[in-house]
């Protein structure tokens, strides 16, 4: 991957658990197992990204993927 790609500041939790195609009430918990701090927002709840970088690594490896792969084809598109 080339340089670090640039990610929302949080995510919400069902934005989540569909990128990784699991409930969001499993995620929810696996994510409490990691000791992830949540944020509510009224009845959303957000996942700091900053939170996934440090305590679960491979979750935030894999958002960079999806999240680079997504603007690629962005660019791809606006060029079409």
């Amino acid at each position: 991957m080339r340089g670090d790609v640039k990610l929302p500041a949080f995510y919400r939790i069902r934005a989540l658990s569909e990128l990784g195609n699991v409930t969001w009430f499993t995620l929810r918990k696996l994510l409490r197992e990691c000791g992830v701090r949540r944020v509510r927002a009224g009845r959303k709840v957000l996942i700091p990204t900053a939170e996934l970088a440090t305590k679960v690594p491979l979750l935030y490896q894999g958002l960079q993927v999806v999240e680079s792969a997504r603007r690629r084809r962005e660019e791809r598109n606006r060029r079409s």
